[in-house]
């Protein structure tokens, strides 16, 4: 029997990695901040700094 990695069992809880998920904020910040008001930035911006 396979011994689970963790990101086998990342992949098994259906998650993204922290790698992933900070390229897709960076992403959506790059797309979208001349649009955004300030609340959407400042959820953007503290999102960022939480988790990347």
């Amino acid at each position: 029997m396979k011994k689970l990695t963790t990101t086998d069992l990342l992949d098994l809880k259906g998650g993204v990695s922290v790698e992933e998920y900070c390229a897709t904020l960076d992403q959506m910040i790059q797309d979208n901040w001349d649009n955004w008001n300030r609340d959407q930035k400042k959820a953007a911006t503290d999102a960022f700094s939480a988790h990347c």
